[in-house]
């Protein structure tokens, strides 16, 4: 959800032979290129107002000559040539719910990037230090400020946030209330999250275990830090995230994991707060625990990432059924398949690490999530650490795609 949309690389051509249909997706640099039919002024036209583009000086039609955009034709042979194109945030198109202002205190909005059902995220700067740095916003939705329910998780968040500070976790800068409606400041990731890789995964076995491996160990360390944290009185918070799932991993650009959204976390001493029978956590991604509603500690968060891993391991989904029952019924009694029959070559020993993981009692899952972390980090390539975030930004460029 925090996701900048990714540099648009963008070939134009006004011949059509040039093109064996009006619009297409190829590739270009292993970056995705879309391929628009159209004059260029044309382009021009249409892109302008939405990049920011201003013509150096009046140009025939074949012709463009822009700040962010350039492209060159022959006047008697048309060319095709790729143009790489970047959003300027002063021009983007904003797009806000309600009456929401622009700009409030030192924060410039850009636009919204995200929304879900309790919170909408804007991407935007904030001028608040001496250099302007790029953040996501992350506002109550309007209404939603009158319920004491996500007020409180509101809350939580902005509390637990103030006590997190590891580099796989988001960063939470600061919080505040613009009229009624409660925010939060937070790290821009300038990548995808967990689920939108998954959607388009491809790699090789090796790479493929290799890079698994490597998210969810940073992942888990996020979590053993979090488990661990202490207020500051020195006494535990005993943190349990219980949104442990894809669409709450980010990967930027550079290859950096990210744990995201503690909006649901609950410290154990306020887990009774929560309202009885009300399932917190995504379909597909709880544990037993979760489901049937008992108490919980931190090996909840642990079961939730070795279904990621798993699911990361195979390419496929591990308990997602044709309908939310069946998907419960399937997480607390469906037997766990053996990952080889898509991944052959994953190791016996890998293997037992995440299916110890996946036990569905807790007291037969690893003791935590450092525990978890360790028995899984043997399983590294030697390359390092900086060669495989190297490599995991590669993976996330390749698969960056323009918002339709």
């Amino acid at each position: 959800p925090l996701r900048r949309e990714p540099e648009r690389l963008i070939a134009v051509s006004y011949n059509p032979e040039n093109l064996k249909h009006q619009s297409e997706i190829g590739y270009f640099a292993g970056a995705p290129v879309q391929l628009v039919l159209a004059r260029a002024r044309d382009v021009e036209a249409a892109l302008g107002s939405v990049y920011g583009l201003t013509a150096v000086k009046p140009l025939p039609d074949t012709q463009v000559a822009a700040q962010y955009l350039h492209l060159r034709f022959d006047d008697t042979t048309p060319q095709l040539e790729v143009a790489r194109l970047r959003r300027r945030p002063s021009t983007l198109r904003h797009r806000f719910s309600g009456t929401l202002p622009r700009r409030f205190e030192e924060i410039e909005l850009l636009e919204r990037i995200s929304v879900g059902g309790m919170a909408e995220i804007y991407r935007g700067i904030d001028h608040c230090d001496p250099e302007p740095r790029e953040v996501a916003v992350k506002m109550l939705l309007p209404g939603h400020d009158r319920e004491p329910r996500f007020l409180e998780m509101f809350r939580d968040e902005a509390r637990i946030a103030a006590h997190l500070r590891h580099r796989n976790i988001c960063d939470v800068y600061r919080s505040g209330v613009l009229d009624t409606q409660p925010y939060l400041v937070m790290e821009f990731i300038d990548g995808l999250d967990l689920r939108s890789l998954l959607e388009v995964y491809a790699l090789e076995h090796d790479e493929r275990i290799a890079l698994a491996i490597h998210i969810v160990v940073e992942v888990a360390d996020a979590l053993a830090y979090a488990h661990e944290l202490r207020d500051d009185s020195g006494q535990p918070l005993q943190l349990i995230h219980r949104d442990v799932s894809p669409p709450n991993i980010l990967i930027d650009r550079h290859g950096a994991v990210k744990l995201i959204d503690f909006g649901i976390a609950k410290v154990l001493g306020n887990l009774a707060r929560t309202q009885a029978g009300m399932l917190k956590g995504k379909l597909g991604y709880m544990s037993p625990e979760q489901i049937a509603c008992t108490p919980l500690d931190h090996r909840s968060d642990q079961f939730s990432l070795a279904i990621v891993l798993w699911e990361l391991l195979t390419g496929q989904p591990l308990f997602r059924g044709s309908t939310d029952i069946e998907t419960l019924e399937r997480q607390t009694s469906m037997r766990i398949p053996d990952a080889r029959q898509y991944l052959p070559t994953i190791p016996r020993d890998l293997l037992t690490i995440v299916e110890r993981a996946l036990e569905r009692h807790v007291d037969g899952r690893f003791a935590n999530c450092a525990a978890f972390s360790d028995a899984l980090r043997v399983h590294l390539p030697d390359e390092g650490h900086a060669e495989r975030m190297r490599r995991l930004g590669l993976w996330v460029a390749s698969n960056l795609r323009v918002d339709s």
